[in-house]
């Protein structure tokens, strides 16, 4: 049975991978898609801030049977929040109770909420506002000092209207902290040893890669895929199959469904993501490897990637991230040009950071998606797109998927793959 599967992100290729003899369509030069790095002289370095959990089982599984235990890498991630004027650590309980916004009863709320937080019926809070279950149990001034600095540079305008389940789960999933902070994985060599072994074993196991493969239509006839039509590196063709995965954000896959798309749910509100990276001559930050930020500058966060793996593994170049989000196309952070971006970001930098100079840049990358990942609103769980739909041969399996639910990540996309594999 010839197989195509609409892009080369990480969940398609796990689904090459296992599937073995397939046709893997990506619309960029390089797969990879989130997961994708730059290549800078003798090192990659992911174009998205990137790390793994010790609780990702299935991501650690695939990690060991593509041959790369010894890649793994695990350190110890601190944490800090910039809140007015000031940087806080936020790691040891010493420190959480030295928070100046909350008072020593706030920390102990604060605490209670991220014990219970593994705990909680995630079901039950999809329907429920995050702002209105933290102010129920942590009260207002967690909300207000704490939480909601947070929500707004996550969801912008749309931080109203997340769910509570997706609260619990991110800090459920953010909570194996220890007094050295908190334990995160890497790869040696990066995320690109990971795609580079993957696109390796699929090709060896009989599967094609096509990058710069625009699909433009999945074509179905009599309720039944028969192949999909494409643009390859500018020429158009038809390419039969009998089943066709695609793993396309919500947006991508209506545009390729044309008349179809209206028997699909396809109204996922998803947002978008802009990364500055630095290379810099000298750290940013002392020690924290990931800082909120509660201010007015283009970012919500910053992300010290050399404050995880050592900066002799990049040349000795300190890398930074400054992360932010945006949730309409015609955003700045979408439209402007980067070397503008550039200009904004480096202006919110000084505001965080008085004495940054400009000199001590030896390069910086934007990279940009209008379609990072689901907007977690409350009845979320209706919107989830099912990975066998009522066209025979047509399956859907990505961020969109259960496994994904209630919150993203590298694990969920494996285990999307996984399991819609196991159904086939």
């Amino acid at each position: 049975m010839k197989t195509v599967i609409l892009g080369g992100g990480i969940t398609g290729l796990v689904l090459g991978y296992k599937l073995g003899d397939v046709l893997i369509l990506e619309r960029e030069e390089k797969v990879g898609g989130l997961l994708s790095s730059y290549s800078i002289d003798v090192f990659f370095i992911e174009k998205y801030y990137h790390h793994f959990f010790a609780t990702d089982k299935n991501l650690l599984l695939l990690l060991k049977e593509l041959g790369l235990k010894d890649k793994i890498l695990w350190f110890w991630a601190k944490t800090g929040y910039f809140v007015d004027g000031k940087i806080y650590p936020l790691n040891t309980p010493i420190e959480i109770l030295k928070f100046p916004p909350l008072s020593f009863l706030d920390t102990l709320r604060l605490a209670f909420f991220t014990l219970r937080s593994k705990f909680e019926n995630r079901e039950k809070l999809d329907k429920i506002l995050a702002k209105d279950f933290v102010l129920k149990t942590c009260g207002k001034r967690v909300f207000e000092k704490f939480f909601l600095p947070l929500f707004k540079s996550k969801f912008g305008e749309n931080w109203e209207k997340i769910s509570a389940a997706w609260l619990v789960s991110r800090v459920a999933l953010r909570s194996n902290r220890g007094l050295k902070g908190e334990k995160l994985g890497y790869l040696k060599g990066g995320f690109q040893v990971f795609l580079d072994s993957l696109c390796k074993e699929i090709k060896k196991r009989g599967g094609e890669i096509k990058t710069l493969s625009e699909v433009e239509k999945i074509v179905i006839e009599e309720e039944k895929v028969k192949g999909v039509l494409a643009k390859i590196e500018g020429k158009e063709e038809f390419i039969e199959a009998e089943r066709v995965i695609s793993t396309l954000p919500p947006k991508a896959l209506k545009k390729v469904l044309r008349e179809r798309a209206k028997d699909f749910n396809l109204e996922i509100p998803f947002q978008g993501a802009c990364c500055l990276i630095l290379s810099l001559k000298v750290p940013l930050l002392k020690d924290i490897y990931w800082l909120n930020i509660d201010a007015k500058v283009p970012f919500g966060a910053i992300i010290e990637h050399t404050n995880l793996v050592p900066a002799k593994e990049y040349q000795g170049q300190n890398l930074v991230y400054f992360a932010s989000y945006f949730q309409k196309e015609n955003d700045i952070l979408a439209t402007l040009s980067e070397q503008k971006l550039f200009e904004i970001f480096l202006d919110g930098a000084k505001k965080i950071f008085p004495d940054f100079k400009k000199e001590n840049i030896n390069w910086w990358k934007i990279a940009r998606t209008v379609e990072a990942g689901p907007i977690f609103v409350t009845n979320y769980k209706e919107k989830v797109l099912p990975k066998k739909t009522k066209i025979e041969g047509l399956y859907l399996c990505g961020m969109f998927s259960k496994e994904n639910y209630p919150e993203r990540s590298l694990e969920g996309a494996v285990r999307a793959a996984t399991s819609l594999i196991e159904d086939l």
